[in-house]
């Protein structure tokens, strides 16, 4: 049942296909565009200036030197990659196959 379930949304344009997980996860991303400019400006420096954990020095996180990079990576790199590494790993495990 779980191989079924897997090839559905692993092929053949199913959620988890690399267009249809990064399109979603761009889409997402978008929504909280504007929430990651009030976090980084809660949080971004916390580290160096509030906590110390460990020596500096330490950077400010910001939306357009982090969030935006990151995003980019994802899409570009992750997510046309993944869907197929997992397929592999799935594969391997005995979990994902035609013959299911």
């Amino acid at each position: 049942m779980f191989a079924k379930r897997a090839q559905k949304h692993l092929t053949n344009g199913g959620a988890l296909t690399p267009g249809n997980a990064s399109e979603r996860y761009a889409r997402w991303s978008k929504e909280l565009e504007s929430a990651v400019v009030a976090e980084s400006a809660r949080w971004g420096s916390y580290r160096r200036d509030v906590h110390p954990y460990k020596t500096g020095p330490f950077e400010s996180y910001t939306r357009n030197e982090h969030w935006r990079p990151e995003i980019q990576r994802l899409l570009t790199d992750y997510f046309p990659k993944r869907t197929g590494v997992l397929i592999k790993e799935l594969r391997e495990a005995g979990l994902f196959g035609e013959e299911h």
